[in-house]
């Protein structure tokens, strides 16, 4: 979804959280054209349960959102020196504040669209979620009506209500 837009809750999950990501806009032949803010959201209970659950820990419907804008990958000196801010507010309370850095992403921008592009159509447009440095408290889980704000530094503020599926 885009910004300021519902992303849903998972009904067979208890334990939901936002993963704010650096997003690697890309052309068809891998090359990064641009920097945008995603939220690639998970349900930790099930993705706990079985490595092999990932995949439907991650995919629901209105489970993603990416936006406000795409920044150029040409006015990037250093993509590893932005930084990420999620919020999460609860009855407008801040209930989380995480802080980060892309220099902490474990893997670089080239090896991970090196991966997506080796044996996949890729098209002119396509976000690469590059993973997240922030991860709320465990006790923590998203509840309808929470609001997700993610920021990266340059590109501007990802906003986003939190919806039953």
């Amino acid at each position: 979804v885009g910004p300021g837009e519902t992303l849903c809750l998972r009904s067979d999950s208890q334990w939901q959280i936002p993963e704010p990501e650096l997003g690697l806009v890309l052309r068809s032949n891998g090359e990064i054209l641009g920097y945008t803010v995603g939220n690639d959201m998970s349900c930790r209970d099930i993705e706990g349960e079985n490595p092999l659950y990932l995949p439907q820990a991650k995919i629901w419907k209105r489970s993603c959102s990416i936006g406000p804008a795409i920044l150029l990958a040409e006015s990037v000196s250093d993509p590893y020196r932005l930084d990420i801010r999620c919020r999460i507010y609860r009855n407008d309370q801040l209930a989380v504040d995480g802080q980060a850095s892309t220099g902490q992403l474990k893997r670089k921008l080239e090896e991970l669209v090196a991966y997506l592009v080796r044996d996949n159509v890729v098209f002119d447009g396509t976000v690469l979620l590059t993973g997240t440095c922030i991860v709320p408290p465990n006790e923590f889980t998203l509840a309808a009506g929470d609001r997700i704000e993610i920021e990266i530094s340059g590109i501007g503020t990802l906003v986003n209500p939190v919806g039953e599926a």
